[in-house]
Order: C-alpha cells, then sequence, then structure tokens
C-alpha cells in the first residue's frame, strides 16, 4: 500500500481501537483488519481485483434445485 492508504489505515485502526476498548465490543476492528487485509492483498496480486469483479456470468450458474436434484 502506498504511504496515504498507510497513514489512512493506522487513522482508522487507532480511532476504532479506542471505541472498541471503550465499548468492549471488537467486531467491528476484526472487520477493519480484514477489508484492510484484503486491500494489501489486492495490491500484491494486481489480478484479484479484477477476478472479484468479473466472478463469471448468470448464466454459467446452475440453480439450487438442479444441484439437489442430482
Amino acid at each position: 500500500m502506498d504511504g496515504e492508504e498507510q497513514q489512512e489505515f493506522l487513522r482508522e485502526f487507532v480511532d476504532l481501537f479506542a471505541r472498541c476498548f471503550t465499548t468492549g465490543e471488537w467486531a467491528q476492528l476484526e472487520e477493519l483488519l480484514e477489508d484492510w487485509q484484503a486491500t494489501a492483498e489486492a495490491h500484491r496480486n494486481p489480478e484479484l481485483p479484477e477476478a472479484w469483479r468479473t466472478r463469471g456470468r448468470p448464466e454459467e450458474y446452475a440453480p439450487i434445485e438442479a444441484l439437489n436434484a442430482v
């Protein structure tokens, strides 16, 4: 990640950590870390964002009923 993204992560992390520490509820911090981890992984592998955007065409999917019938 570039310097601007690293600073953004740090600001978000510190702010949210303080809120979670106050409330004792940590789920939001876990979500933030997962989101930023995905961002870092996307930077390491530039093909990932394109793969996430193109998950196939709707006609390539089989209806669930058809899968259960087999």
